[in-house]
């Protein structure tokens, strides 16, 4: 389970989660946990072509009077496609609540559903998790960083950002840190249009590893963010893709030494 989050700014997270998972090279599953505001990933790069009556508001509904389970999971899912139909592709998309007032009194779900995803893998799907912005200590929705195999923070490189987020992470890294996962948590960089600090710089201050840098190019996120379309030679070689397949690989190998170290920590046991 990769998630992706953001302190005190929205640099962009959601367009990074999709991105990532169109292009993931296994069947993967995008949860769209921002419980800020409805589907953007339906109203944007599905540009409403579905409803958002199926995703988290289900499973909330089916918390308050059971258990989530991975059955229950995938009967909320659509399929991740700019149409929102069945194409043939194995990825699926988990829509955020469609009333964000209500999805910030659900306290059970959360910790269920983390459970549930951290077993995914063994029907053969990974899972992205897109949090959105972090909202601090209270958050609800802690299960979901605290379990993740890697955690991924999202900032553009100036003194702001830097500073919210070396504040922020401190509600999630000690329990990270308590079950094993600390050591793959990093951030990845938003270029500004103009400015901000060098990434040495970010890394010096955060005392964290940067696992990408994302350039800003506001026509080819928008393929992701509002569902424009785009050209083959976009997807082949364009400076954006680039650094999401760079973010993508190094996502893999940080998954593989978590694996490495379950494994370690198994046959010791």
């Amino acid at each position: 389970m990769v998630t992706l989050t953001s302190i005190g700014t929205s640099p962009g997270i959601t367009t990074t989660a999709v991105a990532l998972a169109v292009e993931w090279p296994k069947p993967v599953l995008l949860v769209e946990a921002d419980i800020s505001k409805p589907s953007s990933v339906i109203a944007g790069y599905m540009q409403c072509q579905i409803s958002g009556k199926r995703g988290l508001s289900t499973l909330a509904e089916i918390s308050a009077m059971s258990s989530v389970d991975r059955e229950s999971i995938l009967g909320s899912c659509v399929p991740l496609t700019s149409t929102g139909e069945d194409e043939g592709t194995e990825n699926l998309l988990l829509p955020a609540i469609s009333n964000p007032e209500a999805g910030h009194g659900i306290t059970t779900m959360w910790g269920e559903l983390a459970e549930e995803l951290t077993a995914f893998e063994a029907s053969g799907y990974d899972v992205i998790v897109d949090l959105g912005r972090w909202t601090g200590s209270k958050d609800r929705r802690i299960a979901l960083a605290e379990r993740s195999d890697v955690m991924l923070y999202g900032l553009q490189p100036t003194f702001s950002a830097l500073a919210a987020l070396d504040y922020g992470k401190k509600s999630i890294e000690p329990l990270r840190d308590a079950v094993g996962r600390g050591d793959s948590s990093s951030a990845v960089l938003y270029q500004p249009a103009v400015g901000g600090s060098s990434t040495r710089e970010v890394k010096k201050f955060l005392n964290m590893g940067i696992s990408g840098e994302i350039p800003f190019a506001p026509k080819q996120a928008a393929v992701f963010s509002q569902g424009e379309p785009s050209s083959k030679r976009m997807i082949m070689r364009d400076s954006y893709m680039s650094a999401i397949r760079a973010l993508r690989a190094k996502i893999f190998k940080d998954l593989d030494k978590t694996r490495e170290l379950i494994q370690e920590e198994s046959d010791a046991g």
